[in-house]
């Protein structure tokens, strides 16, 4: 997996999302939650459209602060059993 990057203004955090149970799931939307400690958290989701039991797959949150900087929390926020 690649590491944090600056480019164009941005951060670029990759993350692996595994389905740690038995069921496909689809259109899984996964959010993160940036705060900097001033002014509003910052959010960035994703969605991985399949994920079999047991797969795992990269993707990647997208900022305008640098995560490493404030407190970064993710969370699945939806789902759906085909």
């Amino acid at each position: 997996m690649q590491e944090l990057r600056q480019d164009n203004g941005g951060y670029y955090f990759p993350v692996i999302v595994r389905n740690e149970g038995d069921p496909t799931v689809e259109e899984v939307t996964i959010e993160a939650e940036l705060d900097i400690g001033s002014g509003e958290p910052e959010t960035a989701q994703f969605t991985v459209n399949f994920l079999a039991g047991g797969e795992q797959v990269e993707g990647t949150f997208a900022f305008q602060h640098d995560p490493a900087e404030g407190d970064l929390t993710a969370r699945v926020m939806s789902f759906q059993e085909p």
